[in-house]
């Protein structure tokens, strides 16, 4: 298992945009997401549970992966993030 930490740099803060890109990213692979913001864990491969942490610009998110691919995984994610959720 691996974790990183990520900013929230996009204005809106993860809104419906962001968190789809972020689950389209996380389910080209088959390792275990899970995304945790304020003590809520969420699968990272859910729009909808992305949506339900309601993470503001400039938050910091936690993302944990456990798999084959999760060092894969995470370049993408942070990847994703370095880039203010905009896609690559």
């Amino acid at each position: 298992m691996i974790t990183a930490q990520v900013e929230i740099g996009c204005k809106h803060g993860l809104h419906t945009r962001p968190a789809t890109l972020l689950a389209t990213i996380a389910q080209k692979f088959c390792s275990d997401i899970e995304v945790e913001y304020r003590g809520k864990i969420v699968q990272g491969k859910s729009v909808l549970g992305l949506l339900q942490l309601e993470a503001k610009e400039g938050s910091t998110l936690s993302i944990r992966i456990n798999g084959k691919d999760e060092e894969k995984a995470m370049e993408a994610l942070i990847r994703l993030a370095l880039n203010r959720f905009e896609a690559m």
